[in-house]
């Protein structure tokens, strides 16, 4: 007999995935942090496991990553582009070599591992016709991305032509694009802060229609691996890429190989300890069988492959007070809560806002006004309250409710018991909802209008000078006016 309570919970916690991950892969944008987003996932695989009597349609852990957009042309990968399982301590290393190891039973040798960072970009996947570079294509959905071959054409780090007088008939080569860390504070200070971290600045420049929007974008590429390789003599994945570095492939520098899992814990923790230091944001370590004859024996198993793994690093925390519960009003009416913290430094940054997701977080967590708490901050990500400490909050406040009425324009607060999210019904009354949609109507994701962003946005807003679409091709009727405002 199956428990329909958890029927029903499986089915809230899937749609919840489905979510962050259409967030993440289809609008580049992440509503969660990484950990959050992989304690949800675990959660979920668990009871999956324990209730295999269940049956979740449209299961989100089958999917790989995001959808193909319609405004580009669809392009099917000749070889699945896979997602990585993930290691969240020594203990799931371990348990990946035992797994390895129990299928290949005959092989007696020491197991090589490869190892590299694994880069906070976005992946794609890029087809050479007898060296020439002849498409370039997101990862989309692992099966079929999206061709971006004009924008891919304007990475310097890209070549054009492999340097190598024998190159293969067709090889697939992947990789992550990327915007150095230095380079993103640049282009964010000319772009009026409109991008949340470098990974959604470097996606939303990939995923340009016009390309010469895409060429003044200081973009990067390091290769990470292959799809179809025809005719290659290597025999590990080491000298593999050490050869694509020869064609003029941009490859990891710190890539390097080892025989343990004692050794990738080293590796893991040195470079942990030198992460500040990197010029990129990266999100762990990935570690490769090495052996390609190998890597061809395991295979793959469901979405990813049996001989890779993602060792995830931990987010840096610390502990403060939760001083008020606070809601946002997105465009689309989502109406999501927000922790206002007494500010804490958090590896360098200063915090004083932590998102709180969803109601049912809140519930689940039990967080009150008042509560010492313990925030947690993941790179770029906004972030986000991880534990209440019970044991300190002596008098609590009262658990907090939803509110029954939109905080901006007073209309009532719609529940969905099919959604996460609640929201404002007031569509085309809340101001919040119409500053939201025009803000969004500007951006990367739409028009893409360079110098107007979210700060102007605000402030024309409130002065009266936008308040729709078409207000903003009458700008220059303006142009007196916003010449006089502070900083213009």
């Amino acid at each position: 007999v199956i428990d329909q309570n958890l029927k029903k919970k499986l089915e809230k916690i899937s749609s919840e995935i489905s979510y962050h991950n259409d967030l993440y892969y289809n609008k580049d944008n992440p509503g969660i942090a990484d950990a959050d987003y992989d304690r949800l996932v675990s959660e979920f695989k668990e009871l999956l496991k324990n209730n295999p009597g269940i049956i979740i349609k449209n299961n989100p852990l089958n999917i790989i990553g995001g959808v193909a957009s319609e405004l580009f042309t669809k392009f099917n990968h000749p070889t699945p582009m896979l997602s990585l399982d993930n290691a969240m301590n020594v203990n799931d290393l371990v348990n990946f070599e035992k797994k390895i190891n129990n299928f290949l039973k005959d092989y007696d040798d020491q197991i090589e591992y490869s190892i590299e960072p694994k880069i906070d970009g976005l992946s794609i996947n890029l087809i050479y016709i007898k060296g020439k570079l002849n498409i370039g294509a997101t990862r989309g959905n692992g099966q079929i991305g999206e061709v971006i071959t004009s924008n891919v054409l304007t990475i310097k780090d890209i070549p054009k032509k492999l340097k190598t007088k024998s190159p293969p008939d067709k090889i697939e080569i992947r990789g992550e694009v990327f915007i150095a860390k230095s380079d993103f504070q640049e282009l964010n200070n000319t772009n009026s802060g409109q991008f949340a971290n470098p990974r959604n600045a470097a996606a939303g420049s990939l995923r340009q229609l016009d390309s010469s929007i895409t060429a003044k974008r200081p973009l990067k590429f390091i290769s990470h691996g292959f799809g179809n390789l025809e005719s290659s003599t290597n025999k590990t994945y080491y000298s593999q890429m050490k050869e694509f570095k020869k064609w003029g492939i941009p490859i990891s520098p710190y890539l390097k190989t080892c025989s343990s899992i004692k050794s990738l814990e080293e590796f893991y923790n040195d470079i942990n300890k030198e992460r500040s230091n990197i010029p990129y944001d990266i999100d762990g370590l990935v570690y490769k069988i090495n052996d390609l004859n190998l890597q061809r024996r395991l295979g793959s198993a469901g979405k990813a492959p049996r001989w890779a793994i993602a060792h995830k690093f931990e987010s840096e925390s610390a502990e403060t007070i939760l001083e008020k519960i606070d809601v946002q009003i997105g465009r689309t009416g989502s109406v999501t809560p927000v922790a206002r913290l007494r500010p804490l430094n958090i590896g360098g940054v200063l915090v004083s806002n932590a998102t709180l997701h969803n109601f049912d977080e809140i519930e689940k967590k039990d967080i009150r006004e008042g509560d010492r708490v313990i925030v947690e901050r993941a790179g770029d990500v906004i972030p986000h309250i991880i534990e209440v400490i019970k044991s300190k909050n002596k008098k609590r406040s009262n658990s907090y409710k939803a509110p029954k009425k939109c905080p901006i324009c007073g209309s009532k607060i719609v529940v969905d018991d099919e959604e996460v999210v609640i929201r404002c019904s007031g569509t085309y009354k809340c101001e919040a909802q119409i500053v939201g949609r025009l803000k969004h109507y500007v951006s990367r994701n739409a028009l893409d209008i360079e110098g107007l962003g979210d700060k102007q946005i605000n402030l024309f807003f409130r002065k009266g000078f936008i308040k729709k679409y078409s207000d903003i091709y009458l700008l220059k009727d303006k142009s007196r006016e916003i010449a006089n405002l502070e900083g213009w």
